[in-house]
């Protein structure tokens, strides 16, 4: 077996990333008030528990599939 394998694109990152810019400029503009719209606040924590959550789901998604992937070449080399 190869040590060398072919990666492919993360789906779930193509979400991940505008999802963390989002709240990252939600946090930047928290507590503001620009052109008459008053933006809620946003504490650090607040801001550090909603990016936790986000990548939690990411890196599960992406740590199962990488671990399916491992049982399935295992498999296919039992079977030769």
């Amino acid at each position: 077996m190869s040590i060398i394998q072919k990666s492919r694109e993360s789906t779930t990152l193509q979400l991940v990333i505008p999802a963390y810019f989002v709240l990252l400029a939600k946090f930047a503009v928290a507590g503001m008030t620009i052109w008459g719209f008053e933006f809620a606040q946003m504490t650090a924590t607040e801001f550090g528990v909603a990016q936790a959550a986000v990548l939690a789901v990411w890196l599960t998604r992406e740590w199962r599939s990488a671990h399916f992937k491992e049982k399935e070449a295992s498999r296919n080399v039992q079977q030769t």
